[in-house]
């Protein structure tokens, strides 16, 4: 059983190693080129002429777009608690992302509003992406929980289960052979 389990945490190990060393930098990498890709569109929305009161808006979105594409491996689930946290705990944080907010809705360029969206699926994706080698850890964990609850389900069930139904499913053997 304990050879099995070193298996497990060996095989385990590599794909988290195959994951973490080959896949995840390709995936980061697309995710900046979508980065760039709406940041070019945000570049172009200037070009053609915005209405001066988004400019503003346009400036806070590139700037974001600029500091998340270095940033993308970075974009963990511990990070993101430590945000939350100092969200929390900072009200002056809390007023100016409130503000940044306000502006960005406000703004009337509806194609600007689209790149933000955009911008947050992809840093969603890489929130995710970047979490996903730890993943390969839970999912046996979650499975032999369920395992184990079902067991413990069908034990509740064999308990309660007379006797005659009990020696039917689980015939008597004869002990005297074993050790």
């Amino acid at each position: 059983m304990i050879s099995f389990i070193i298996i497990l945490i060996l095989f385990i190990s590599i794909l988290h190693f195959i994951y973490d060393g080959i896949i995840l930098p390709s995936i980061r990498q697309n995710n900046r080129n979508e980065l760039f890709s709406l940041r070019d569109e945000l570049r172009w929305l200037m070009i053609e002429g915005i209405n001066e009161k988004d400019i503003l808006a346009f400036n806070l979105v590139h700037e974001a777009i600029n500091s998340f594409s270095n940033r993308l491996p970075m974009l963990t689930i511990s990070v993101q608690k430590s945000f939350q946290s100092d969200v929390e705990n900072n009200v002056k944080l809390r007023e100016i992302i409130q503000k940044r907010r306000d502006i960005i809705n406000n703004c009337s360029n509806d194609e600007i509003k689209r790149i933000v969206g955009n911008v947050n699926l992809i840093l969603e994706k890489t929130y995710i992406s970047n979490s996903g080698g730890w993943f390969l850890y839970l999912v046996p964990i979650a499975i032999t929980a369920v395992i184990f609850e079902k067991i413990t389900e069908i034990n509740a069930q064999l308990t309660m289960a007379p006797s005659q139904e009990v020696h039917r499913v689980i015939p008597h053997t004869d002990n005297s052979i074993c050790c």
